[in-house]
């Protein structure tokens, strides 16, 4: 694993909440709350931004790497995010009065760096942010807009007892898009991947297989294409092996590089029985596909970040184009 999380805040619309199934690796463990001020425009998706607090949970990690856009009206001093465990301790970066960044100790809130850089009021930051923990040598590296402004090492970052991070949170009085997370353990986006943009893209059509029922729509893809957990119109099996997969939206930009993908559906079980299912990528012969996701009779949300296509390439614009996402009765 190196790409943990990709999030342009367009799929999580009437969900009560964006998160939750155990399997998940990583997940919001509230409610999104949207803002249509946003900073990337998704082709057939109404643009969104996260508004505010909410939390992601991720896989504890000694070393994160996180990079959002981040856009506010006003010069206060305000968190910007919190790298932390789960007795809360870690690190936190924090805007200043005169938009300057700060990094703090939460534990003992100490002040380990202050940036001379300073962010922009009314207009779309972008903010990348590494951490490493450990006794000695940890580190924070803060980037603003692609250019390093704060780099401090020898640090010690495990006051409090923190050991690893498992969660990262957001807060009020900042508008957040074009958000991602990575950690270092992988081949590819193991360190900073710049001012990203992140696009959501819809089934269009049919795909190589239609196993599924459609309600409220004639139509497979159709029945999926909204973003959300729209209860009106869905597609449904119970049976095991069956694959329901979906043309994608060709995607109008022309990318220097693309990072990854990340597969997302809302799903839920209307039988007392078991019930799972797995995500699934298409592109030409070669298909990858999540572990299995446990069903409840709620709808939740899925989700499984893909560092390269199902043959183990990079992305590409055509590889986009040509895929196909999908699901999977287990």
């Amino acid at each position: 694993m190196a790409l943990v999380w990709i999030d342009g805040f367009e799929d999580g619309v009437g969900a009560t909440v964006q998160t939750a199934v155990s399997e998940n690796t990583a997940y919001w463990t509230a409610a999104i709350t949207v803002t249509t001020t946003a900073r990337t425009s998704s082709p057939t998706v109404t643009a969104q931004s996260l508004s505010g607090g909410n939390t992601l949970m991720v896989p504890a990690q000694t070393e994160l790497i996180i990079g959002s856009g981040l856009y506010f009206s006003s010069s206060n001093a305000v968190t910007l995010f919190e790298f932390r465990n789960t007795a809360g301790n870690g690190i936190r970066i924090r805007r200043l009065a005169d938009n300057k960044i700060e990094v703090v100790r939460i534990s003992d809130s100490v002040n380990l760096g202050t940036s001379t850089a300073t962010l922009t009021v009314n207009v779309w930051n972008y903010i990348e942010v590494r951490v490493k923990i450990h006794a000695t040598a940890g580190e924070v590296v803060v980037r603003l807009d692609e250019t390093e402004c704060l780099n401090l090492t020898g640090l010690n970052t495990t006051a409090g007892s923190v050991s690893d991070i498992d969660r990262i949170s957001t807060f009020n009085s900042n508008v957040y898009d074009d958000f991602y997370v990575c950690d270092t353990t992988g081949a590819q986006n193991n360190s900073f991947l710049g001012a990203i943009h992140v696009y959501t893209l819809m089934p269009n059509a049919v795909g190589s297989s239609t196993q599924f029922t459609p309600t409220g729509a004639a139509n497979n893809w159709d029945a999926v294409n909204e973003a959300g957990a729209d209860t009106g119109t869905h597609v449904s099996s119970n049976s095991p092996g069956n694959i329901d997969s979906y043309n994608i939206e060709t995607f109008t930009g022309t990318p220097t590089a693309i990072p990854g993908v990340m597969l997302s559906a809302f799903a839920l079980k209307t039988d007392t029985k078991p019930r799972s299912f797995k995500l699934r990528c298409k592109v030409g012969a070669n298909v990858t596909s999540s572990s299995a996701f446990t069903l409840n009779s709620a709808y939740r949300q899925a989700r499984i970040a893909l560092d390269t296509q199902p043959s183990g390439a990079a992305w590409t614009k055509s590889d986009i184009d040509s895929m196909e996402a999908g699901i999977e009765v287990v």
